[in-house]
């Protein structure tokens, strides 16, 4: 209740009370709602109780996440065998509180705990009108991260979030049909209005890109692409910029997977075997299994939005039309042969269509036109059947190995309290800039 309600600091007064109370309760002048170091401090608090992990018993405070239940929902909607442990907390409260303070590490932690410990409150979320007022603040603070030197342990839990979002269908169905206007903080291009979801696949394919140029994180990379997967098997009406920046991005990631292929060849000594590039060959260089690993997860989103929603999706179409010769290269690859067969009907389809059209120097326009009358004649059944991309997040048993030591170092940063950093092992390794490993992260 203090963290959400935020109560004030005592008027300023030369009491023993204020001076005490001003000590041990120090606000930071970069907090963006009503300063409450009283909040603050409790908001570490919970995170302390709650990502204990005893040996011999359950965590009491964790279980209590698991029965809070929404104040202003009615009572009988809420029937079950155990009324009376429940305990009763404006969701619209906490929600309006987090999604008002999401650049807070405290925040995004008490979010990502309610969101794995507690149904009602992740089903309370999935079901609001307005995903934009917590999905915008969250790709922000994505975005600047992928921008800057990051924190990659809050960029993680950051992501973590967005995919348990977009693990429902109902919620990515609603970010798709949820029309914005492009914030000053993002800065790559100018966009009038663009879907929440298109919006999210921007945001998304520039932390990816910001990765591979700097520290290649795995963690973040395979995050990422998680959410991009689950985003390409609903898309619709996807803006052009959103439709060329996806398939530029695959043109630029498949050139560089081809690149690190020949080198691989050459250092083997096998540039003379012409089908070494073609088979599926055992390659230890982490870039290129990284690399491989994008071009078919773009290739697979791809095939997702020409499959289920080509005839919503004439950007795409037209995007594709412009770099066929993109896709030539992986046409004998084992591994994407089938995901590039598919790519190459459609572009084909509609490349005929282009050319009876007969236009002599035609328009954009002209040829938009062209694609959605041939989009009618379209039909999926042509496609080689391939399984949709879909993924979840499951928090591992070994969770609070991750959470616990991260809280810790959010005490240590924001709390009066002197910590030597040599002798705390626990905060020394979790306080670095980019972690060595990530055997005790979140598993997804």
């Amino acid at each position: 209740m203090n963290f959400i309600h935020r109560p004030p600091p005592p008027v300023a007064a030369g009491s023993m009370l204020y001076s005490a109370y001003s000590y041990l309760f120090s606000a930071r002048p970069s907090d963006e709602i009503q300063p409450s170091p009283l909040g603050d401090k409790s908001a570490l608090l919970f995170l302390l109780l709650t990502n204990q992990d005893p040996k011999h018993f359950a965590n009491e405070f964790k279980e209590a996440i698991k029965r809070l239940r929404d104040s202003n929902v009615s009572n009988d909607a809420l029937k079950t065998t155990d009324d009376e442990n429940t305990i009763n907390v404006s969701f619209r409260h906490i929600y309006q509180t987090l999604g008002s303070n999401i650049s807070s590490e405290e925040s995004c932690m008490i979010l990502y705990t309610l969101l794995i410990y507690n149904r009602s409150f992740c089903t309370y979320i999935m079901s609001r009108s307005d995903p934009e007022s917590l999905v915008v603040p969250l790709l922000k603070q994505i975005y600047e991260y992928a921008e800057n030197k990051p924190n990659y342990i809050h960029l993680y839990i950051l992501l973590v979030i967005l995919l348990l979002l977009t693990q429902d269908q109902d919620f990515i169905d609603s970010i798709q049909k949820i029309t914005i206007h492009t914030h000053p903080w993002y800065t790559e291009r100018i966009i009038r209005s663009v879907s929440l979801g298109g919006f999210t696949i921007l945001v998304l394919i520039r932390t990816v890109q910001a990765n591979l140029a700097t520290f290649k994180d795995v963690y973040c990379h395979t995050l990422c692409t998680a959410i991009l997967a689950n985003l390409a098997n609903v898309a619709v009406g996807v803006h052009s910029v959103v439709a060329q920046r996806i398939v530029s991005f695959y043109e630029m990631v498949a050139k560089r997977y081809l690149k690190l292929i020949d080198q691989t060849k050459e250092e083997g000594g096998s540039e003379n075997d012409t089908n070494a590039q073609k088979a599926d060959i055992s390659i230890d260089d982490p870039d290129t299994l990284v690399y491989g690993d994008l071009v078919a997860l773009l290739l697979e989103m791809i095939y997702a939005m020409i499959t289920f929603s080509l005839k919503h999706n004439p950007a795409l179409v037209y995007a594709l039309l412009q770099k066929r010769e993109a896709f030539a290269p992986f046409r004998e690859y084992p591994r994407f042969q089938q995901l590039v067969e598919n790519i190459d009907m459609v572009i084909e389809h509609f490349h005929t269509k282009l050319h009876e059209a007969d236009l002599k120097m035609p328009t954009t326009a002209e040829i938009a036109q062209v694609i959605e009358r041939a989009a009618k004649t379209w039909s999926a059944s042509k496609l080689k059947t391939v399984s949709a991309l879909s993924f979840d997040f499951e928090a591992s048993m070994r969770d609070s190995f991750f959470c616990l030591p991260y809280v810790w170092t959010m005490v240590n940063a924001h709390s009066l309290i002197h910590w030597e950093e040599e002798s705390s092992p626990l905060i020394q390794g979790f306080a670095c800039e980019h972690p060595a490993g990530l055997d005790d992260a979140p598993v997804a």
